[in-house]
């Protein structure tokens, strides 16, 4: 049985301000214990998975053709993962909701309301924060912008340990560094497992390159 609920259209799309303050909420409530839990090794642990499903994929005659760079920025990821991983447990640590963006905060006539928590998991909570600037990664990162909404969340109630500086790096370059790995682990499995559709490859092998590139730079690795 699934009960839903009618908010309304939204009256408009919520501000930064307003998103800082509903993820202040959100980390400080205790997340349900059936969430998965993405900890320090486990955040270590996404390059090798990310590259595993890249090697699927060649398996299947896929992404062969001038991938080669791929796979090198995947296994430089993953020879630097448990350095850079370190300090994934500092507050905010908790209630993630994975997908944190505009449409996902409906601002209405009945108040605020954050919808969409298929994906969420306990986690570092700087990784919302790092979405808000766009889950589908169309945008270039934006360090500049993250730490001004760290700041926002901090006077909001969250956490003074989200300006903790995370794997040797501040921590708006760690949050978006990381939260490109996640995608690119996610959006690899998603091309062999769920989307498998080999007409869309050229596509999505310039988005992982892009993201990729991205989090190499952010990470510095």
């Amino acid at each position: 049985m699934m009960v839903l609920e009618d908010l309304g259209d939204p009256q408009r799309e919520a501000t930064d301000s307003e998103a800082a303050t509903a993820a202040a909420l959100l980390h400080a409530a205790a997340p349900p214990p059936s969430l998965p839990t993405l900890d320090q090794n486990a955040l270590a642990a996404l390059p090798g998975k990310a590259l595993g499903h890249l090697k699927r994929l060649h398996a299947a005659d896929r992404w062969t053709e001038g991938t080669e760079d791929l796979t090198g920025i995947l296994y430089a990821l993953a020879h630097a993962a448990k350095k850079k991983a370190v300090g994934a447990q500092t507050a905010p640590f908790g209630w993630v909701h994975s997908e944190y963006h505009p449409s996902s905060l409906h601002i209405g006539p009945r108040g605020r309301h954050l919808l969409d928590f298929a994906h969420s998991f306990t986690g570092p909570g700087l990784l919302d924060l790092a979405s808000w600037q766009g889950l589908t990664l169309r945008q270039p990162p934006d360090p500049a912008r993250l730490r001004g909404l760290i700041d926002a969340y901090i006077a909001a109630g969250g956490p003074r340990d989200a300006l903790a500086r995370r794997g040797g790096l501040p921590p708006e370059a760690w949050a978006l560094g990381w939260h490109r790995v996640w995608a690119i682990e996610w959006f690899l499995e998603q091309a062999h497992r769920w989307i498998n559709d080999p007409a869309k490859d050229p596509g999505a092998v310039k988005v992982v390159r892009r993201h990729l590139i991205s989090a190499a730079d952010l990470l510095e690795v």
